[in-house]
């Protein structure tokens, strides 16, 4: 099975032996209405209501298999409820005359999310393994609980929407929202977004009619505001928090500590909406009777009042601050293409579709660092948002190349002010890195943008065939020119470790790292201790990152008397050169975070079968 580092358990081991449940209990209830008030007048409402309650519980019986483990059985449970309530309301009239559709839509729209509470206990040391009870456990000092209610997030927004078109060949479409979010404070809670669209039908007048090759020409031009609120209130409002805040009172014989509480965070009292504004051009192309469909667009975006972290003065007392900084822009293009044709008993449907994505950052100030988690091994503020570069780009050291003998350590040693040029410790098959500021050696100050993991091209592919009673589905996509900043492939192309013992690492680099009879050029040596600090970060663990997916496939019949019977697998296969560290699709969720892999688990397979019956 391999080995595992210091102080972590056996993943295999601790499945087979841990006993475990979970539980989801889920109520949905759905309700909704059409009304006809008059001739071209309707009135619609659709609400939805959620419950969800979730619990756990986590038995790990006694166990030695770590070095640093105290051995003991552990149990914990965890319980959680949450809810959503979404409801739509608006009214729609439509009129129809002579050649003129005119069709408006006002309406309302609300949601409350609410995360209800969470409450968490675990214990150690059991009487037995038959004990699931944390009030059972021999050693109180071993007893965790805690529990807290969450946060409630409220959205309410009116909206309003004009669409025009004469004789289908001139169109015009309009669109106001008004949006309000209790994430933010009572003065910016509401925002207001317009847009607007205008397009030519070319394919209906005489002059591209006669031509004979369009059965579809439209040309479109749109421009439009958008809001985004992120979250929670959370944010906009001062919390109290009791985490790490102690104080000692002097009862008379001693100190003894105390819990206490005080502002966890700074707050921005001015947080409001970060604002996309997008103007866009496109067309649309058909061919063959709309057999085959062309659409191509450019657009161009901006971003403005960005919802981020920024880094505070440590004389603050805090190191971030939640608040609306900067600009970003994004330029792009986009094309989708479609053909679906009959032949005889075949029906065939297939899609491709692309984009390219440029993104630059226009104004944000002071550079902004972002670290995905602590990692060690100089992997702090590996990401900056730095004006002129795209957002989340790499920051880390340049590699020059690898040390091949002494006499080239020596000569930068010499060199130096400082009488070494990176560590006194730097052997040949060391990382030989960039002096960027020409100082003579090497410090934080030669850190630079390495890159980003902006994707040249995403595209992805659909297949949709039908043959007589049977149907077929296939759907993949990938990315073209993506980086990876990889801790993941750092982390298994050395077997340095911070407890200064031997790791794990892919074979590939033990049998091609840099050792004196083998100067390689491409694998720094292979060092437990790690003096020069090989894993830090820098471009020679930016990988490349394309891949295609194939997410799912899927295989039906259909009976005469309305039974279908199908099988399906999810995520069949990926091709990448990127497997080897994990996964390719990587991403956060963070935007000041893309192209980072921190190292996870593999996506899972998923094989379905199943029945449908209709009535």
């Amino acid at each position: 099975m391999g080995d595992v580092p210091r102080g972590s358990d056996n993943l295999v081991a601790r499945a087979y032996d841990n006993d475990s449940k979970n539980f989801t209990d889920r109520v949905q209830i759905d309700f909704g209405l059409t009304v006809d008030i008059l001739k071209g007048l309707t009135f619609k409402t659709t609400n939805s209501y959620n419950v969800t309650n979730k619990s756990s519980w986590d038995y790990s019986p006694r166990n030695e298999r770590t070095i640093t483990s105290d051995g003991l059985d552990t149990f914990s449970m965890e319980m959680s409820r949450s809810s959503d309530w979404n409801s739509e309301n608006y009214f729609n009239y439509i009129l129809d005359t002579k050649g003129h559709h005119i069709n408006v839509m006002v309406g309302q729209s609300f949601n409350q999310s609410v995360d209800g509470f969470e409450l968490k206990g675990s214990a150690k040391d059991f009487p037995a393994d038959n004990y699931r009870d944390i009030a059972s456990t021999l050693n109180s000092t071993t007893k965790n609980v805690e529990g807290a209610l969450k946060v409630k997030t409220t959205s309410l927004s009116y909206f309003g929407r004009l669409i025009y078109s004469y004789k289908d060949k001139y169109l015009f479409t309009g669109t106001i929202r008004r949006d309000g979010s209790s994430a933010f404070g009572r003065t910016n809670r509401w925002g207001t977004f317009p847009s607007a669209s205008v397009a030519w039908r070319l394919n209906e007048e005489s002059f591209i009619k006669n031509l004979n090759i369009f059965s579809n020409l439209k040309f479109r031009i749109g421009w439009g505001k958008t809001g985004s609120s992120y979250g929670d209130g959370s944010k906009s409002i001062a919390q109290i928090s009791t985490s790490k805040m102690y104080y000692y009172w002097w009862n008379g014989v001693n100190y003894t500590e105390q819990m206490g509480a005080a502002k966890d965070k700074e707050i921005d009292t001015n947080l409001h909406w970060e604002t996309n504004e997008q103007t866009n051009w496109g067309i649309d192309m058909g061919f063959m009777d709309n057999a085959l469909n062309v659409t191509l667009d450019y657009f161009i975006r901006n971003s403005y009042d960005l919802l981020l972290d920024r880094n505070m003065r440590p004389s603050t007392g805090f190191t971030s601050i939640y608040t609306n900084a900067g600009k970003i822009q994004n330029k792009g293009f986009e094309f989708a293409v479609n053909y679906r044709k009959t032949f005889g008993d075949w029906f065939v449907n297939v899609g491709v579709n692309g984009s390219a994505l440029r993104n630059k950052v226009k104004e944000v100030g002071d550079p902004i660092f972002a670290t995905e988690a602590s990692k060690g091994y100089e992997w702090d503020n590996h990401s900056i948002i730095k004006n002129g570069y795209a957002i989340g780009s790499f920051y880390g050291y340049r590699v020059k190349g690898i040390f091949q003998n002494q006499a080239e350590i020596d000569a930068l040693n010499n060199a130096s002010s400082t009488g070494k040029y990176q560590s006194g410790s730097t052997q040949p098959g060391d990382y030989y890195y960039w002096d960027k500021d020409g100082n003579g050696y090497i410090n934080a100050d030669d850190k630079d943008i390495i890159g980003n993991g902006f994707p040249k091209l995403t595209y992805g592919i659909s297949i949709n065939a039908n043959y007589r009673k049977w149907d077929f589905m296939l759907y993949g996509y990938g990315v073209y020119g993506q980086d990876i900043l990889s801790y993941s492939a750092m982390s298994l192309s050395s077997i340095h470790n911070s407890t200064g013992e031997f790791q794990n690492c892919l074979q590939e680099y033990i049998s091609n790292a840099w050792t004196p009879e083998n100067h390689s050029t491409k694998y720094a040596r292979m060092t437990v201790s790690d003096n020069n600090k090989n894993t830090r970060v820098s471009d020679a663990w930016i990988k490349k990152g394309d891949f295609f997916k194939l997410q799912n496939i899927q295989v039906g019949y259909t009976f005469d008397w309305g039974m279908r019977i199908y099988g399906s697998i999810e995520n069949l296969f990926t091709i990448s050169s990127y497997n080897k560290y994990g996964d390719p699709e990587i991403g956060t969720g963070r935007l000041n975070l893309v192209g980072y892999d921190s190292g996870r688990y593999p996506y899972q397979r998923t094989y379905s079968v199943g029945i449908s019956l209709q009535f």
